[in-house]
C-alpha cells in the first residue's frame, strides 16, 4: 500500500492525485492521508515533484491491531536495516494525537544498539515531522521518517519515500528574476495542480492567455511539456515571462520550447490559429488585491472579462479541448458564469457546485478552480 500525506487543501490534493494516477483503489483517512490499496510502480522523487498538493509519499509496510512498542520495534528495525553507521529516525503520526512515542523510541534505540548501530531520534513540536525537518535531517538518505497512521482500530506503519521539494519551489517562486508582488502571483504549487487537473499529455500544446510572470508556463516546462505558449495584454507581463523563462532555460537546458506574445486574451484569434491549442491553464485577473472592494462593480467587470475570454479560448481550442481556469470568489460568493461553449467537468469531491476552492485564511478574494471541456 502507498500513502500520500495531503496538503492544506486535501480535496484538491486528492483530485490531483487521481488525475495523475488514473483510476485506483483508495481510502481517505482523517482527511489528511490517502491510502492507495493497490500496487503501483512509481518513481517517488519524480512523482512528488509533479504533485503540487502532496506533502509526503511512501509505503505502508505493516498493519497492527494493538499499539505496543514491542510489536512495533521489529517493524521499524526492519525499515532501518539497510543503513550503516549512525542511523537517524523520526516519527510522523497522523490521526492519533495522544500517542506516546517515547517508549517506542527508547526500545528502538536499545534494539539498534544490540546490532552495533548508533542512532539519533529526530523530534519536533508537532506529532508529524514536516517536510523541512525530514529534509534538513536527511532522514530519507540516512535513516527513516516512520509514518504511523491511525485507521479506526488499526495502526498502519510505513516509511516516507519522498517529501515535497520545498527548496526548489521556493527558489522558483522567490529566486526568479522578474516578480510582480503588487499584482499578485500564482503559487507554483497551484500551477502544478492545475496542470495536473487538466489531464494534458506532455506532447500536447498548453496555452496560458493570462500568463503574468509565467508561472504556469515554467511549471509546465519543468513537468515535461514540450510546447507551451503564453499571452498577456500587458507588455510588462510578457517581458517578465520571457525573462523568467530564459532564466529557467539557462538553469534547466533540457526543457521544451516556449512562445510568449502580446495580445488581449479576448482576441486570441489575432495571433493563434483556430483549433490549434490542446489545453488552456490560466489564472486571469481576480479583482483588486488591496483596499476596499466594490463588489457589484468588480463582479460585472470580471463576468464580462471571463465571458469574452472564454469565447476566444473556445475558438483556438481543439475539439474536446480543456480549460483549467481560476474564477474569482468575492465575499464567499462564486461568479455565476455559464459558458455556452463548454461543459463543466466536476471532480468526485467538488467543494462547490462547480469546482474546488483554494484559499488562505483571511483572504478577501478566494480562488475557485474550474475545469471546462469544449463542447
Amino acid at each position: 500500500m502507498l500513502f500520500f500525506v495531503l496538503g492544506n487543501h486535501p480535496e484538491i490534493s486528492l483530485a490531483e492525485i487521481l488525475a495523475v494516477l488514473g483510476p485506483v483503489e483508495y481510502r481517505l483517512i482523517n482527511q489528511q492521508t490517502l491510502i492507495i490499496t493497490q500496487d503501483l510502480a512509481i518513481e517517488p522523487q519524480i512523482l512528488i515533484r509533479r504533485l503540487g498538493g502532496t506533502i509526503k509519499l511512501g509505503k505502508i509496510k505493516q498493519t497492527i491491531k494493538h499499539w505496543q512498542p514491542q510489536t512495533v520495534v521489529p517493524i521499524v528495525t526492519d525499515l532501518l536495516s539497510a543503513y550503516q553507521g549512525k542511523v537517524k529516525f523520526g516519527f510522523s503520526v497522523y490521526g492519533a494525537p495522544k500517542l506516546n512515542l517515547k517508549p517506542l523510541a527508547m526500545e528502538l534505540k536499545k534494539e539498534l544498539k544490540t546490532q552495533s548501530l548508533n542512532s539519533r531520534w529526530v523530534t519536533s513540536r508537532d506529532q508529524a515531522l514536516s517536510s523541512v525537518v525530514v529534509e534538513q535531517n536527511k532522514l530519507i538518505e540516512q535513516g527513516a521518517d516512520i509514518v504511523i497512521i491511525k485507521d479506526n482500530d488499526l495502526y498502519l506503519i510505513g516509511k516516507t519515500w519522498a517529501v515535497q521539494a520545498f527548496k526548489e519551489l521556493s527558489a522558483r517562486d522567490y529566486g526568479r528574476p522578474a516578480r510582480d508582488d503588487h499584482s499578485g502571483m500564482l503559487p507554483p504549487k497551484l500551477a502544478q495542480i492545475m496542470l495536473n487537473l487538466s489531464g494534458a499529455k506532455f506532447n500536447q500544446v498548453v496555452l496560458d492567455p493570462f500568463c503574468g510572470s509565467g508561472t504556469v508556463l515554467a511549471e509546465a516546462l519543468l513537468m515535461g511539456f514540450q510546447q507551451v505558449q503564453g499571452t498577456d495584454i500587458s507588455a510588462k507581463a510578457v517581458k517578465d515571462t520571457e525573462t523568467n523563462l530564459a532564466w529557467l532555460k539557462k538553469n534547466q537546458p533540457q526543457i521544451g520550447n516556449y512562445l510568449v506574445r502580446l495580445v488581449d486574451a479576448r482576441k486570441l484569434l489575432q495571433i493563434i490559429p483556430a483549433k490549434s491549442i490542446d489545453v488552456i491553464v490560466t489564472e486571469p485577473y481576480l479583482g483588486p488585491q488591496r483596499g476596499r472592494i466594490d463588489y457589484k462593480t468588480t463582479v460585472v467587470e470580471l463576468m464580462d472579462l471571463y465571458s469574452q475570454a472564454l469565447l476566444a479560448m473556445a475558438q483556438v481550442l481543439k475539439p474536446q479541448g480543456r480549460v483549467v481556469m481560476i474564477w474569482s470568489v468575492i465575499q464567499n460568493r462564486p461568479l455565476l458564469l455559464q459558458p455556452k461553449d463548454f461543459t463543466i467537468i466536476k471532480s468526485h469531491n467538488n467543494q462547490t457546485a462547480r469546482g474546488l476552492l483554494y484559499s488562505r485564511p483571511g483572504q478577501k478574494i478566494k480562488r475557485e478552480i474550474i475545469i471546462l471541456q469544449k463542447k
